[in-house]
């Protein structure tokens, strides 16, 4: 691991349609996906990370059929507890990013939950990104620096009002799911980012694959413009 990866994004794609090729329902699907995203994280704290996100539910995901939506937030009730267990014993901290208002409230229950129990634990920092939306993030930010009647905005200003403040922006951003596009995800945060698209499906990406892609940014010389 080099000192400049301190932190990787992760856009998680391809629950469904994994589900669908190994003729599972979509249920099944999102909890093999959840299963990994622990096991990625405990492989981010292996190579001594220091920050990880991971995009779980964007807003545009409530277009989705309702019973999807709620085999989703149902995950919570079969693994919440141990999730929370898990991150305590590895120290991971973890931080919830997005909006939390129209949430199921047993999930903000959980949620407060995570905050209280991993608050003081000092290693892996993984940021939770839930109801998110890149767009209404700034348009967030922009509403209430007009409420706080800045005098001056520039980029810092603004960041002070973004919901990931105090944290780095991310080094490397990976989706998975054969898809090319970031799908509303940190719009602000990944302007220097570099994107890794990766040829698998959420449930297949594996500590092995994430080793390949760290070893190719660890070659890049990276350079912050055109």
């Amino acid at each position: 691991m080099t000192k400049s990866l301190k932190h990787i994004a992760f856009i998680m794609d391809g629950n469904r349609r994994w589900a669908k090729a190994n003729r599972l329902n979509a249920r099944q699907g999102h909890e093999t996906g959840l299963k990994n995203m622990m096991k990625i994280i405990k492989y981010c704290d292996l190579m001594n990370l220091k920050y990880a996100s991971f995009y779980t539910f964007s807003q545009e995901n409530w277009f989705r059929n309702i019973k999807e939506i709620y085999g989703i937030f149902y995950l919570i009730d079969n693994y919440g507890d141990k999730m929370i267990e898990e991150w305590k014993e590895s120290n991971v901290n973890v931080r919830i990013i997005g909006d939390k208002y129209n949430l199921p409230y047993k999930v903000k229950n959980w949620i407060d939950k995570v905050i209280d129990s991993t608050q003081k634990c000092t290693g892996l920092n993984v940021s939770l990104v839930v109801n998110y939306s890149g767009r209404q993030e700034i348009i967030h930010a922009v509403n209430q620096i007009l409420q706080n009647a800045e005098k001056k905005v520039d980029s810092k200003v603004l960041q002070k009002y973004l919901y990931t403040n105090g944290m780095p922006d991310p080094d490397l951003c990976i989706r998975t799911g054969y898809e090319s596009r970031l799908s509303n995800f940190f719009l602000w945060q990944i302007a220097y980012t570099e994107i890794e698209f990766a040829d698998v499906l959420w449930p297949d990406f594996s500590e092995e694959i994430l080793g390949n892609i760290i070893a190719k940014y660890n070659k890049k010389d990276r350079r912050f413009g055109m």
